[in-house]
């Protein structure tokens, strides 16, 4: 989520009503992911890959969860 989308959906806590409001009902940081934790993700939803592309997947992302 972009941080605009995120103060928006901040905004709905404080009684603003916003179009975030109704779209999400709770909002969960996830942290950055390291290189195992992101070659595993990626594994369970693409069977096949070399270890050289989810490495590089992992560093196109910025082991951003969102991203990868």
């Amino acid at each position: 989520m972009s941080e605009d989308a995120l103060h928006d959906f901040e905004l709905a806590a404080m009684g603003v009503r916003t179009v975030m409001d109704s779209a999400f009902d709770e909002v969960l940081w996830v942290d950055y992911l390291d290189l195992e934790l992101a070659k595993s993700l990626l594994g369970n939803y693409i069977v096949g890959l070399s270890q050289q592309y989810l490495a590089f997947a992992y560093v196109r992302s910025g082991g951003l969860a969102r991203q990868l």
